[in-house]
């Protein structure tokens, strides 16, 4: 049963039902893999990637591609100085699917993080921080190192070539972190907690330290990453998507 919000309606006739996700116009990021390095959302942002990363057709959430990352120092960058991008005291949705094929164990892997200018300054910074070991998640309020607020959660302990969706929502003054749409912890924001917007920069899994190009990752897939600004699209356990993420 889910619990959360429903993501996507069908439209269509009898013989043709094409999904569709009533959040779109919210939806400012959209990586399915399927046609490349691509952003999916209305916006097409250019995607860069850094080192080796590439798309991999091993395994994927849904489709046939995904992103892989070879523990080389890869990443995807992105401009996030565009207005869209600004978190602020807005709701929010960011989630991936993810699956390493080397054990994590000892090390930290980013999924998604937003930095100011090239320093490691931050705004959001999500991640499974394999040396505690547990998925975390960190909010700032003055483009600093040290968060403001910070949920974290313990289990599931990564096991390789296994597949984990995490989501870090923000419903009015709680941030909600879950995994494989099961909720892992919640913290109670200051009224009207404002994420520091001031961002340049932004990351799609590998790197830990912009300024630098230094990371921890080891070997891992990403698959169906979407960031949704103004929808807190769960707010309790809910079931994780058995199809790809809405494209209109």
């Amino acid at each position: 049963m889910k619990l959360g919000i429903n993501n996507s309606v069908g439209i269509g006739g009898p013989s043709q039902h094409v999904p569709s996700d009533p959040f779109f116009d919210n939806v400012v990021l959209l990586l399915n893999a399927e046609d490349g390095l691509v952003d999916k959302s209305k916006y097409a942002r250019t995607l860069t990637p850094i080192a080796n990363t590439a798309v991999s057709t091993v395994w994927a959430a849904q489709g046939d591609q995904s992103v892989i990352y070879d523990a080389a120092g890869d990443s995807l960058s992105f401009d996030a100085s565009a207005s869209e991008m600004d978190f602020a005291t807005n709701d929010f949705t960011i989630e991936a699917t993810l699956r390493w094929t080397t054990d994590p164990v000892g090390t930290a892997q980013a999924i998604f993080a937003l930095y100011t200018a090239n320093t490691n300054n931050r705004s959001i910074f999500l991640q499974y921080a394999g040396n505690i070991p547990d998925w975390r998640a960190s909010v700032y309020s003055a483009g600093t190192s040290t968060p403001t607020f910070i949920v974290n959660g313990t289990t599931p302990v990564v096991a390789i070539n296994t597949e984990y969706a995490v989501a870090l929502v923000r419903k009015d003054d709680d941030l909600i972190l879950f995994v494989d749409g099961v909720e892992k912890d919640r913290q109670a924001l200051s009224a009207s907690f404002d994420i520091f917007t001031n961002t340049a920069l932004g990351y799609i899994s590998g790197l830990i330290s912009p300024s630098t190009l230094s990371q921890n990752l080891q070997s891992v897939n990403l698959d169906e990453l979407r960031v949704t600004i103004g929808v807190a699209r769960y707010t309790a356990d809910y079931e994780v998507a058995t199809a790809a993420f809405p494209e209109q």
